[in-house]
């Protein structure tokens, strides 16, 4: 990747150019620039930025997005709703889904197995054992 900054004080407005071979290239450019989402929850229309996401949680036919300060509760399947998601989600048991920017650590638990410990609050979430094999790639994948 090769990122050329030029400034110019006479410009009237930011211009982005990205020069990609495929499309799927410029989609996971793109999808860093804006990150935000749209949520229909059952308290109303919110935006939200992925970066402020911590997990989901599903809890019955709802999902349960966990934030810093706030949950945000709306009715949907989770394969449905992870599409919208950047790459920087990871699912890690059928009804937990963790943003690995905000994982911490993975550890052993003698109550739930692996838990991964998410937030600056450091919360345990059990990770599946059909789900560790790709925790353990995508771990690699950012070494």
């Amino acid at each position: 990747m090769k990122i050329d900054k030029r400034l110019d004080k006479t410009s009237k407005e930011i211009e982005i150019l990205v020069t990609c071979q495929t499309d799927e290239e410029f989609q996971k450019i793109f999808s860093k620039l804006d990150d935000r989402l749209s949520l229909d929850t059952v308290d109303g229309l919110r935006r939200i930025s992925q970066s402020e996401l911590i997990y989901i949680e599903v809890v019955g036919n709802y999902l349960e997005l966990h934030t810093i300060d706030k949950i945000y509760k709306l009715r949907s399947p989770l394969y449905r709703f992870m599409k919208n998601l950047s790459e920087d989600f990871l699912q890690i048991g059928r009804s937990y889904v963790i943003n690995f920017e905000q994982l911490n650590s993975v550890e052993a638990d003698f109550v739930n197995g692996m838990v991964a410990r998410v937030g600056i609050t450091n919360i345990k979430i059990p990770i599946s054992r059909n789900y560790l094999k790709a925790l353990k790639e995508k771990a690699a994948e950012i070494k």
